[in-house]
């Protein structure tokens, strides 16, 4: 919810809650009580299952888009905030991302996330909130 809480909860009863309230002095009550609030009401799950919502239409939406440009996708999930996917069937992701740079794109190449980095990877790390931008599929049909 917030860091700034600096608050650890633990689902149980009143009556727990209360003798921890009475024994545990080293949070703030204030912010205990705002956290519970939150959690309390309702608000805060249908927010978040608004939010996998919108995240589960991300994922098929972004899945299909890469099945447009004929990528080839890593382990697709139901919902995911990014896919794995090997683009225009390129073996150097660093020097995809670059000519993608050209065209205004960015793209986050799978090299920079391995333990060995001198390591060459053909897949892309993508956010599926961008799969869809017209601007990506533009960018890959000329670099095609």
């Amino acid at each position: 919810m917030s860091a700034a809480l600096r608050v650890g909860f633990l689902a149980c009863d009143a009556d727990l809650a209360n003798v921890k309230m009475l024994t545990h002095v080293s949070s703030s009550e204030y912010c205990e009580r705002t956290l519970d609030a939150i959690v309390s009401d309702g608000h805060f799950l249908r927010h978040t299952n608004r939010l996998q919502d919108r995240l589960k239409r991300a994922t098929a939406t972004g899945v299909e888009a890469l099945t447009r440009v004929n990528a080839t996708t890593f382990k697709v999930s139901e919902q995911s905030l990014y896919l794995w996917a090997r683009l225009l069937r390129r073996d150097d992701s660093i020097a995809f991302a670059r000519e993608m740079l050209d065209k205004h794109v960015i793209l986050a190449p799978g090299t920079i996330f391995s333990a060995q980095a001198n390591t060459v990877s053909p897949w892309c790390h993508l956010n599926v909130a961008y799969l869809n931008d017209p601007r990506f599929e533009k960018a890959l049909r000329e670099i095609a």
